[in-house]
């Protein structure tokens, strides 16, 4: 099979380009440079609106971190409300017992006593015979403190019958 051949170019009708694609540019006038007279600044008043805005904001800050000073003083202040704080309750036997024994009943006492003191009202508490008092020795006490059952873990702090009550 024989391919046809192809047409040649025909130019006929067609203006004919320049090598530049298009018409010339204009021609323009050479351009002359002359200096521009100096430009005189506009003076006008020292505007003080930055600073004013400076002092404004260093007042609405210090504010602040003074009303933050008086909130963190205030909410950290231990309310005095007659002893009726949630802080440990502390104490002390009545008699020291210089590292020796502490009785049932000697104990038991004062835990009734300190949770009396408190606000609490004790009908019943009992407290098992502790071998020594020093710094380390817990023992546990139980009874019936404004009609609840409750235990108190007692912590003695040292030889001399101070202790810490924390009621669970």
């Amino acid at each position: 099979m024989r391919f046809p051949s192809r047409p040649t170019p025909s130019f006929e009708g067609l203006t004919v380009m320049q090598p530049n694609y298009g018409p010339p540019p204009p021609q323009r006038a050479p351009l002359q440079w002359h200096p521009l007279p100096p430009v005189q600044p506009v003076r006008e008043a020292p505007g003080r609106g930055l600073a004013i805005t400076a002092v404004v904001l260093s007042a609405v800050a210090l504010l602040g971190v003074l009303v933050t000073a008086v909130w963190v003083l205030v909410a950290t202040t231990p309310a005095d409300d007659g002893g009726t704080s949630t802080g440990p309750l502390t104490g002390q036997l009545s008699a020291s017992p210089g590292g020796g024994p502490v009785t049932g009943d000697t104990l038991a006492r004062a835990v009734i006593d300190r949770i009396t003191q408190d606000g609490g009202e004790v009908s019943r508490m009992d407290c098992p015979e502790t071998p020594k008092a020093g710094q380390g020795v817990v023992t546990v006490c139980h009874g019936v403190i404004s009609s609840s059952d409750w235990a108190v873990i007692v912590y003695f702090e040292d030889k001399d019958g101070h202790f810490t009550l924390e009621p669970l």
